[in-house]
């Protein structure tokens, strides 16, 4: 079976995996990608881009027993998704349907704002939210696209119902963000940071090379975790580094 669980690692020499986490039906479902959304009062919510199942929204208030609360369908299979950094919004990357935005403020019955499609780019595979720390701070999402002509597109979403391409990154993969950075894994190329302090026009800063082939990337705090097909997980100290 294949689905989702949850990872206790409250003690990191032992980590333990909750059973499956079960729809509505009773039945578990895939979990393509993952979003942690802390509300107000501290009630943690898990957003799950889940293929043709389209989004799940979870309640995590009982670790041992989380609880689907919502579900809402997008047009193609929902590949990724992220959430913005005030908590307003869901940015779901669609298979064949684009970039949804959906506003969560009411999370267990989210509506959608806004789209973007470029159909004739290919599909939308994988999405990250960042405010640069501009003045005034503007909210993006960075939306991996395409197989044909690769790339990440660069969307202003400060209007969530009006989303505005800015500019492209011309490599497909993965992507996370640090301050103004945009962090990418590229292959043999090895991680990359894009400045979008100007999201219009981009600009590579940095490369830190990795042993092997750099194939996704998760940022916490100072630190990028880097799946590598070579050297299973590469630590990255992005100040020290950069």
């Amino acid at each position: 079976s294949t689905g989702l669980k949850v990872a206790n690692i409250a003690n990191t020499s032992s980590p333990s995996l909750s059973n499956f986490i079960l729809d509505t039906n009773g039945t578990p479902f895939p979990a393509l990608g993952v979003a942690l959304h802390r509300i107000t009062d501290g009630k943690n919510w898990l957003l799950v881009a889940s293929g043709d199942l389209g989004l799940k929204i979870i309640d995590l208030s009982n670790l041992g027993a989380p609880v689907v609360r919502a579900t809402l369908d997008t047009p193609g299979s929902a590949k990724d998704v992220d959430v913005s950094s005030d908590g307003r919004y869901a940015y779901v990357a669609d298979f064949g349907g684009g970039l949804h935005i959906f506003d969560i403020t009411a999370i267990t019955s989210p509506t959608l704002v806004g789209t973007f499609a470029r159909p004739n780019d290919g599909p939308a595979t994988a999405v990250a939210a960042m405010t640069t720390l501009t003045s005034p701070p503007k909210k993006l999402a960075l939306t991996a696209w395409g197989f044909s002509s690769p790339h990440i597109k660069v969307i202003d979403v400060t209007i969530p119902t009006q989303p505005i391409q800015l500019s492209t990154l011309p490599v497909l993969a993965e992507v996370d963000t640090f301050g103004n950075y945009a962090v990418v894994p590229a292959s043999s190329f090895g991680l990359l940071f894009y400045d979008l302090a100007n999201p219009a026009v981009p600009a590579e800063r940095y490369r830190v090379a990795t042993p092997g082939s750099a194939q996704s990337v998760h940022v916490v705090g100072d630190k990028a975790y880097v799946g590598d097909f070579a050297a299973a997980v590469d630590v990255v100290d992005i100040l020290s580094d950069n």
